[in-house]
Protein backbone atom coordinates (compact mmCIF):
# COMPACT_ATOMS: atom_id res chain seq x y z
CA UNK A 1 0.00 0.00 0.00
CA UNK A 2 0.94 3.47 -0.80
CA UNK A 3 0.71 6.68 -0.93
CA UNK A 4 0.21 9.22 -3.64
CA UNK A 5 -1.23 12.72 -5.23
CA UNK A 6 -3.71 11.90 -8.10
CA UNK A 7 -2.89 13.16 -11.69
CA UNK A 8 -5.88 15.38 -12.02
CA UNK A 9 -7.18 16.75 -15.42
CA UNK A 10 -9.63 19.46 -15.55
CA UNK A 11 -12.57 19.72 -17.93
CA UNK A 12 -10.99 18.91 -21.20
CA UNK A 13 -12.71 20.05 -24.37
CA UNK A 14 -13.00 16.51 -25.74
CA UNK A 15 -15.47 15.86 -23.65
CA UNK A 16 -19.04 16.61 -23.72
CA UNK A 17 -22.86 16.03 -22.42
CA UNK A 18 -25.01 17.03 -24.95
CA UNK A 19 -28.39 16.56 -25.29
CA UNK A 20 -29.86 14.14 -28.71
CA UNK A 21 -33.26 13.69 -28.41
CA UNK A 22 -36.58 15.26 -31.06
CA UNK A 23 -37.93 18.27 -29.52
CA UNK A 24 -41.09 16.60 -28.97
CA UNK A 25 -39.62 12.78 -27.74
CA UNK A 26 -41.21 10.88 -25.00
CA UNK A 27 -37.64 9.97 -23.58
CA UNK A 28 -35.26 12.73 -23.52
CA UNK A 29 -31.62 11.53 -23.80
CA UNK A 30 -28.04 13.16 -22.88
CA UNK A 31 -25.18 11.54 -24.20
CA UNK A 32 -22.08 11.83 -22.23
CA UNK A 33 -18.99 11.79 -24.52
CA UNK A 34 -15.42 12.21 -24.72
CA UNK A 35 -14.18 8.88 -23.32
CA UNK A 36 -11.34 7.93 -25.70
CA UNK A 37 -12.58 3.79 -25.19
CA UNK A 38 -15.20 1.76 -24.05
CA UNK A 39 -16.84 2.39 -21.05
CA UNK A 40 -17.32 -0.34 -18.49
CA UNK A 41 -19.03 1.56 -15.56
CA UNK A 42 -21.42 4.26 -14.57
CA UNK A 43 -23.14 5.58 -11.62
CA UNK A 44 -25.12 8.30 -10.13
CA UNK A 45 -24.07 10.05 -6.96
CA UNK A 46 -23.97 13.70 -5.57
CA UNK A 47 -27.88 12.96 -5.25
CA UNK A 48 -28.31 12.33 -8.86
CA UNK A 49 -26.51 15.60 -9.75
CA UNK A 50 -23.34 13.65 -10.93
CA UNK A 51 -22.40 10.56 -12.95
CA UNK A 52 -19.12 8.33 -11.54
CA UNK A 53 -17.60 6.62 -15.10
CA UNK A 54 -14.76 4.39 -15.79
CA UNK A 55 -13.02 3.87 -19.21
CA UNK A 56 -10.58 1.25 -20.96
CA UNK A 57 -8.86 4.27 -21.84
CA UNK A 58 -7.44 4.34 -18.39
CA UNK A 59 -9.27 7.02 -16.43
CA UNK A 60 -12.03 7.55 -14.16
CA UNK A 61 -14.25 10.24 -15.06
CA UNK A 62 -16.73 12.84 -12.67
CA UNK A 63 -19.54 14.19 -14.56
CA UNK A 64 -21.29 17.24 -13.52
CA UNK A 65 -25.10 16.96 -14.64
CA UNK A 66 -26.31 20.47 -13.50
CA UNK A 67 -23.32 22.35 -15.34
CA UNK A 68 -23.33 19.91 -18.26
CA UNK A 69 -19.35 19.50 -17.93
CA UNK A 70 -16.83 17.04 -16.49
CA UNK A 71 -15.83 17.83 -12.75
CA UNK A 72 -12.61 16.08 -12.95
CA UNK A 73 -10.70 13.22 -14.92
CA UNK A 74 -8.63 11.14 -12.21
CA UNK A 75 -5.93 8.88 -14.18
CA UNK A 76 -4.36 6.91 -11.39
CA UNK A 77 -4.37 3.88 -13.58
CA UNK A 78 -1.91 2.30 -16.01
CA UNK A 79 -4.10 0.19 -17.94
CA UNK A 80 -8.20 -0.55 -18.86
CA UNK A 81 -10.57 0.26 -15.43
CA UNK A 82 -12.77 -2.19 -14.95
CA UNK A 83 -14.27 -1.28 -11.89
CA UNK A 84 -15.46 1.91 -9.55
CA UNK A 85 -17.62 3.02 -7.68
CA UNK A 86 -18.51 5.66 -4.51
CA UNK A 87 -19.09 5.32 -0.81
CA UNK A 88 -22.03 6.18 0.56
CA UNK A 89 -21.21 9.66 1.84
CA UNK A 90 -20.14 10.81 -1.74
CA UNK A 91 -17.14 11.59 -0.71
CA UNK A 92 -14.44 9.05 -1.42
CA UNK A 93 -13.90 6.71 -5.05
CA UNK A 94 -12.85 3.04 -5.00
CA UNK A 95 -11.60 1.96 -8.62
CA UNK A 96 -9.99 -1.28 -10.07
CA UNK A 97 -8.07 -2.44 -12.78
CA UNK A 98 -6.14 -4.27 -15.08
CA UNK A 99 -2.42 -3.04 -13.65
CA UNK A 100 -3.78 -4.87 -10.52
CA UNK A 101 -4.20 -1.79 -8.30
CA UNK A 102 -7.44 -1.21 -6.23
CA UNK A 103 -7.20 3.07 -5.18
CA UNK A 104 -8.64 4.44 -2.58
CA UNK A 105 -9.46 8.24 -4.09
CA UNK A 106 -10.78 11.04 -2.47
CA UNK A 107 -13.29 13.25 -4.70
CA UNK A 108 -12.96 16.79 -3.92
CA UNK A 109 -9.07 16.70 -3.18
CA UNK A 110 -7.87 14.30 -5.91
CA UNK A 111 -5.82 12.79 -3.54
CA UNK A 112 -5.23 8.96 -3.18
CA UNK A 113 -6.00 8.06 0.26
CA UNK A 114 -5.05 4.10 -0.29
CA UNK A 115 -3.53 1.78 -3.11
CA UNK A 116 -3.74 -2.11 -2.84
CA UNK A 117 -1.64 -3.88 -5.14
CA UNK A 118 -3.02 -6.98 -6.27
CA UNK A 119 -1.37 -10.50 -7.93
CA UNK A 120 -3.17 -10.13 -10.80
CA UNK A 121 -6.28 -7.78 -12.52
CA UNK A 122 -8.67 -6.79 -10.61
CA UNK A 123 -12.19 -7.44 -11.91
CA UNK A 124 -14.33 -5.64 -9.40
CA UNK A 125 -14.79 -3.96 -6.75
CA UNK A 126 -17.38 -2.35 -4.17
CA UNK A 127 -17.72 -0.20 -0.48
CA UNK A 128 -19.32 -1.85 2.08
CA UNK A 129 -22.44 0.62 3.14
CA UNK A 130 -20.55 2.38 6.05
CA UNK A 131 -17.73 3.14 3.78
CA UNK A 132 -15.29 1.59 6.04
CA UNK A 133 -14.45 -1.29 4.11
CA UNK A 134 -13.60 -2.02 0.51
CA UNK A 135 -13.71 -5.35 -1.28
CA UNK A 136 -11.88 -6.65 -4.41
CA UNK A 137 -12.41 -9.72 -6.65
CA UNK A 138 -9.33 -10.92 -8.78
CA UNK A 139 -8.76 -12.77 -11.99
CA UNK A 140 -6.76 -15.91 -12.04
CA UNK A 141 -6.81 -17.00 -8.55
CA UNK A 142 -10.53 -16.24 -8.47
CA UNK A 143 -9.90 -14.39 -4.58
CA UNK A 144 -12.08 -11.75 -2.93
CA UNK A 145 -9.88 -9.25 -0.62
CA UNK A 146 -11.17 -6.84 2.14
CA UNK A 147 -9.50 -4.18 2.89
CA UNK A 148 -9.98 -1.92 5.58
CA UNK A 149 -9.95 1.62 4.73
CA UNK A 150 -9.24 3.40 7.75
CA UNK A 151 -5.94 1.76 8.25
CA UNK A 152 -5.13 1.03 4.65
CA UNK A 153 -4.46 -2.41 5.07
CA UNK A 154 -5.93 -5.63 3.91
CA UNK A 155 -7.50 -7.69 6.80
CA UNK A 156 -8.87 -11.16 5.02
CA UNK A 157 -8.83 -13.25 1.97
CA UNK A 158 -11.61 -15.74 0.47
CA UNK A 159 -9.26 -17.83 -1.47
CA UNK A 160 -10.74 -19.36 -4.61
CA UNK A 161 -14.61 -18.93 -3.92
CA UNK A 162 -15.41 -19.78 -7.23
CA UNK A 163 -13.82 -21.60 -10.46
CA UNK A 164 -13.84 -19.04 -12.99
CA UNK A 165 -13.64 -15.58 -13.23
CA UNK A 166 -15.49 -13.41 -10.81
CA UNK A 167 -18.00 -11.15 -12.89
CA UNK A 168 -18.85 -8.76 -9.37
CA UNK A 169 -19.09 -8.88 -5.78
CA UNK A 170 -21.16 -6.41 -3.37
CA UNK A 171 -21.17 -6.23 0.15
CA UNK A 172 -24.85 -6.52 2.01
CA UNK A 173 -26.24 -3.93 3.24
CA UNK A 174 -25.09 -4.55 7.01
CA UNK A 175 -21.71 -5.42 5.81
CA UNK A 176 -21.72 -8.94 7.32
CA UNK A 177 -21.69 -10.86 4.25
CA UNK A 178 -20.66 -10.34 0.21
CA UNK A 179 -22.09 -11.36 -2.68
CA UNK A 180 -20.71 -12.63 -5.70
CA UNK A 181 -21.48 -13.90 -9.46
CA UNK A 182 -19.09 -15.60 -11.96
CA UNK A 183 -18.20 -17.09 -14.91
CA UNK A 184 -18.93 -20.62 -13.49
CA UNK A 185 -22.60 -19.45 -13.71
CA UNK A 186 -22.83 -19.85 -10.24
CA UNK A 187 -24.04 -16.64 -7.91
CA UNK A 188 -22.79 -17.19 -4.00
CA UNK A 189 -23.85 -15.42 -0.43
CA UNK A 190 -20.73 -15.28 1.50
CA UNK A 191 -20.99 -14.83 5.37
CA UNK A 192 -17.80 -13.11 6.65
CA UNK A 193 -18.16 -14.56 10.15
CA UNK A 194 -18.66 -17.90 9.54
CA UNK A 195 -16.38 -17.85 6.91
CA UNK A 196 -18.74 -20.20 4.52
CA UNK A 197 -21.31 -20.03 1.84
CA UNK A 198 -24.97 -19.73 2.57
CA UNK A 199 -26.45 -19.64 -0.59
CA UNK A 200 -25.17 -21.10 -3.99
CA UNK A 201 -27.05 -20.32 -6.25
CA UNK A 202 -26.70 -22.64 -9.56
CA UNK A 203 -28.47 -24.36 -12.71
CA UNK A 204 -30.83 -21.61 -12.78
CA UNK A 205 -28.86 -19.48 -15.30
CA UNK A 206 -27.06 -21.73 -18.25
CA UNK A 207 -24.03 -19.68 -19.05
CA UNK A 208 -22.29 -16.64 -17.29
CA UNK A 209 -24.28 -14.75 -14.46
CA UNK A 210 -22.10 -11.14 -15.44
CA UNK A 211 -23.94 -9.09 -12.67
CA UNK A 212 -26.07 -8.73 -9.73
CA UNK A 213 -27.70 -5.98 -7.60
CA UNK A 214 -30.21 -5.72 -4.36
CA UNK A 215 -33.26 -4.07 -3.42
CA UNK A 216 -32.66 -1.63 -1.06
CA UNK A 217 -33.74 -3.86 1.95
CA UNK A 218 -32.52 -6.70 0.38
CA UNK A 219 -35.92 -8.45 -0.54
CA UNK A 220 -34.98 -9.47 -3.61
CA UNK A 221 -31.68 -9.90 -5.59
CA UNK A 222 -31.29 -9.67 -8.87
CA UNK A 223 -28.33 -11.46 -11.30
CA UNK A 224 -28.16 -11.23 -15.14
CA UNK A 225 -26.53 -14.04 -17.38
CA UNK A 226 -25.17 -14.35 -20.63
CA UNK A 227 -28.02 -16.81 -21.46
CA UNK A 228 -29.90 -13.71 -22.13
CA UNK A 229 -32.08 -13.65 -19.47
CA UNK A 230 -32.47 -12.06 -15.57
CA UNK A 231 -33.47 -13.54 -12.37
CA UNK A 232 -35.31 -12.60 -9.47
CA UNK A 233 -34.69 -14.33 -6.25
CA UNK A 234 -36.77 -14.05 -2.87
CA UNK A 235 -34.12 -14.11 -0.34
CA UNK A 236 -36.38 -12.00 2.46
CA UNK A 237 -38.78 -15.38 2.43
CA UNK A 238 -36.77 -18.06 0.91
CA UNK A 239 -39.44 -18.63 -1.82
CA UNK A 240 -36.62 -19.38 -4.50
CA UNK A 241 -35.60 -22.63 -2.46
CA UNK A 242 -39.20 -24.32 -3.58
CA UNK A 243 -40.58 -22.21 -6.23
CA UNK A 244 -36.78 -21.13 -8.20
CA UNK A 245 -36.56 -17.44 -9.38
CA UNK A 246 -38.37 -14.89 -11.45
CA UNK A 247 -37.34 -14.92 -14.97
CA UNK A 248 -37.30 -11.63 -16.92
CA UNK A 249 -36.63 -13.09 -20.61
CA UNK A 250 -37.52 -12.71 -24.30
CA UNK A 251 -36.43 -9.19 -24.36
CA UNK A 252 -32.49 -9.28 -25.05
CA UNK A 253 -31.13 -10.77 -28.29
CA UNK A 254 -27.45 -11.10 -26.96
CA UNK A 255 -25.95 -11.15 -23.48
CA UNK A 256 -26.89 -9.58 -20.66
CA UNK A 257 -24.37 -7.73 -19.49
CA UNK A 258 -25.52 -5.61 -16.39
CA UNK A 259 -28.54 -5.08 -13.95
CA UNK A 260 -29.51 -2.57 -11.52
CA UNK A 261 -32.81 -2.33 -9.45
CA UNK A 262 -34.44 0.71 -7.94
CA UNK A 263 -34.11 0.76 -4.47
CA UNK A 264 -38.30 0.38 -4.13
CA UNK A 265 -37.63 -2.86 -6.88
CA UNK A 266 -40.40 -1.36 -9.03
CA UNK A 267 -37.85 -0.44 -11.99
CA UNK A 268 -35.26 -2.66 -13.21
CA UNK A 269 -32.43 -1.82 -15.60
CA UNK A 270 -30.44 -4.03 -17.83
CA UNK A 271 -27.99 -3.46 -20.39
CA UNK A 272 -27.05 -6.35 -23.16
CA UNK A 273 -24.10 -6.78 -25.83
CA UNK A 274 -26.99 -6.41 -28.25
CA UNK A 275 -26.69 -2.93 -27.58
CA UNK A 276 -30.43 -2.42 -26.07
CA UNK A 277 -31.35 -1.19 -22.68
CA UNK A 278 -34.06 -2.70 -21.21
CA UNK A 279 -36.58 -1.39 -18.81
CA UNK A 280 -38.61 -4.23 -16.64
CA UNK A 281 -41.76 -4.07 -14.59
CA UNK A 282 -40.54 -6.12 -11.65
CA UNK A 283 -43.74 -6.90 -9.90
CA UNK A 284 -45.39 -8.25 -12.86
CA UNK A 285 -42.04 -9.80 -14.54
CA UNK A 286 -42.34 -8.00 -17.88
CA UNK A 287 -40.89 -5.80 -20.27
CA UNK A 288 -41.97 -2.26 -20.29
CA UNK A 289 -39.32 -0.33 -22.40
CA UNK A 290 -36.75 -1.21 -24.88
CA UNK A 291 -34.08 1.47 -25.83
CA UNK A 292 -31.91 2.04 -28.28
CA UNK A 293 -29.03 4.33 -29.80
CA UNK A 294 -25.64 2.41 -28.31
CA UNK A 295 -23.71 1.32 -31.38
CA UNK A 296 -21.57 -1.01 -29.62
CA UNK A 297 -22.09 -3.61 -26.38
CA UNK A 298 -23.71 -1.97 -23.08
CA UNK A 299 -20.77 -2.37 -20.26
CA UNK A 300 -23.18 -1.28 -17.02
CA UNK A 301 -26.38 0.50 -16.31
CA UNK A 302 -27.52 2.07 -13.36
CA UNK A 303 -30.83 4.11 -11.74
CA UNK A 304 -31.11 7.61 -10.46
CA UNK A 305 -32.53 7.40 -6.60
CA UNK A 306 -35.13 9.93 -8.17
CA UNK A 307 -35.88 6.68 -10.65
CA UNK A 308 -36.00 9.70 -13.52
CA UNK A 309 -32.82 8.45 -15.07
CA UNK A 310 -31.53 5.63 -16.61
CA UNK A 311 -27.54 5.68 -17.22
CA UNK A 312 -26.03 3.04 -19.59
CA UNK A 313 -22.10 3.15 -20.40
CA UNK A 314 -21.40 1.20 -23.83
CA UNK A 315 -18.14 -0.12 -25.67
CA UNK A 316 -18.88 2.65 -27.96
CA UNK A 317 -17.21 4.83 -25.80
CA UNK A 318 -20.58 7.18 -24.21
CA UNK A 319 -22.83 7.22 -21.33
CA UNK A 320 -26.48 7.76 -22.48
CA UNK A 321 -28.47 9.17 -19.73
CA UNK A 322 -32.44 8.15 -20.31
CA UNK A 323 -35.01 10.35 -19.36
CA UNK A 324 -37.88 7.87 -18.10
CA UNK A 325 -40.12 9.99 -16.09
CA UNK A 326 -42.72 10.21 -18.69
CA UNK A 327 -42.52 6.22 -19.37
CA UNK A 328 -46.05 4.95 -18.02
CA UNK A 329 -47.07 7.73 -21.36
CA UNK A 330 -45.73 6.28 -23.99
CA UNK A 331 -47.58 4.61 -26.47
CA UNK A 332 -46.15 1.04 -26.33
CA UNK A 333 -45.42 0.59 -22.52
CA UNK A 334 -49.09 1.35 -22.40
CA UNK A 335 -49.89 -1.14 -24.97
CA UNK A 336 -48.08 -3.74 -23.20
CA UNK A 337 -49.39 -3.25 -20.03
CA UNK A 338 -52.85 -3.88 -21.57
CA UNK A 339 -51.57 -6.73 -23.31
CA UNK A 340 -50.55 -8.35 -19.81
CA UNK A 341 -54.08 -7.21 -18.79
CA UNK A 342 -52.55 -4.65 -16.06
CA UNK A 343 -53.65 -1.10 -15.75
CA UNK A 344 -51.16 1.75 -13.26
CA UNK A 345 -52.98 2.35 -10.05
CA UNK A 346 -51.12 5.21 -7.32
CA UNK A 347 -50.55 3.25 -3.79
CA UNK A 348 -52.84 4.74 -1.22
CA UNK A 349 -50.14 4.10 1.00
CA UNK A 350 -46.47 5.66 -0.46
CA UNK A 351 -48.60 7.49 -3.17
CA UNK A 352 -46.02 5.58 -6.04
CA UNK A 353 -47.63 4.29 -9.19
CA UNK A 354 -47.83 0.56 -9.77
CA UNK A 355 -49.22 -1.89 -11.99
CA UNK A 356 -52.06 -4.10 -11.36
CA UNK A 357 -54.64 -6.83 -13.04
CA UNK A 358 -57.04 -4.81 -14.88
CA UNK A 359 -59.47 -8.22 -13.67
CA UNK A 360 -59.19 -8.19 -10.43
CA UNK A 361 -61.22 -8.73 -7.81
CA UNK A 362 -60.67 -7.77 -5.05
CA UNK A 363 -60.03 -3.77 -4.61
CA UNK A 364 -55.92 -3.63 -3.69
CA UNK A 365 -55.35 -0.10 -3.11
CA UNK A 366 -51.33 -0.58 -2.03
CA UNK A 367 -48.63 -1.57 -3.94
CA UNK A 368 -46.80 -4.61 -3.48
CA UNK A 369 -43.87 -3.17 -1.07
CA UNK A 370 -46.38 -1.80 1.26
CA UNK A 371 -48.68 -5.22 1.38
CA UNK A 372 -44.90 -6.82 2.53
CA UNK A 373 -43.98 -4.33 4.93
CA UNK A 374 -47.66 -5.22 6.77
CA UNK A 375 -45.70 -8.60 7.85
CA UNK A 376 -42.39 -7.48 7.72
CA UNK A 377 -39.42 -10.23 7.15
CA UNK A 378 -36.03 -9.81 8.22
CA UNK A 379 -33.45 -10.73 5.82
CA UNK A 380 -30.68 -11.52 7.70
CA UNK A 381 -33.32 -13.83 9.95
CA UNK A 382 -33.72 -16.42 6.97
CA UNK A 383 -29.73 -16.09 5.79
CA UNK A 384 -28.46 -17.20 9.31
CA UNK A 385 -30.84 -20.31 9.12
CA UNK A 386 -29.45 -21.14 5.99
CA UNK A 387 -26.33 -22.22 7.51
CA UNK A 388 -28.23 -24.94 9.17
CA UNK A 389 -29.90 -26.82 6.49
CA UNK A 390 -29.34 -30.34 6.11
CA UNK A 391 -26.94 -31.09 3.16
CA UNK A 392 -29.02 -32.96 1.08
CA UNK A 393 -31.03 -29.24 0.38
CA UNK A 394 -28.43 -28.29 -1.54
CA UNK A 395 -27.56 -25.15 0.22
CA UNK A 396 -24.29 -25.76 1.74
CA UNK A 397 -21.22 -24.29 -0.17
CA UNK A 398 -19.72 -27.76 -0.52
CA UNK A 399 -22.55 -29.94 -1.81
CA UNK A 400 -23.65 -30.20 -5.98
CA UNK A 401 -27.39 -30.34 -5.64
CA UNK A 402 -29.42 -27.59 -7.12
CA UNK A 403 -31.10 -25.10 -5.19
CA UNK A 404 -34.89 -26.72 -4.73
Amino acid sequence: MTDEKVEIREKSESFDIAWVHEELAQVQIRVLSGHKAGVNICTFFNNDNSVLTASDDHSVVIWDLNRGSVSSQLKVHQDIVSGATVSGDNARILSCGWDKKVIHSDVETGSVLCNFDATHIVTCCSFSSDGKLALAATDYDNNVHIYDLTSGTEIHVLKAIHEKTITSCRFTSNGERIMTTSMDWKAKMYDLKSEKATITLKEYHTNVISDCCFTEEERRLATSSWDRTIKIWDVSTGAFRTGGPVTLAKAHQGSVSSCAISADGQHLVSGGYDCAVVVWDVENAIQRLLLRGHTDWVEDVAISTNKRWIASASKDGTVRLWDISQIDKIPFVQEKQEEAGLKVANCTRCGKPFSKATMEDRDESLCVFCRLEQEPVDPSAFLDEVSDVDEDEGLEEDTDEQLQ
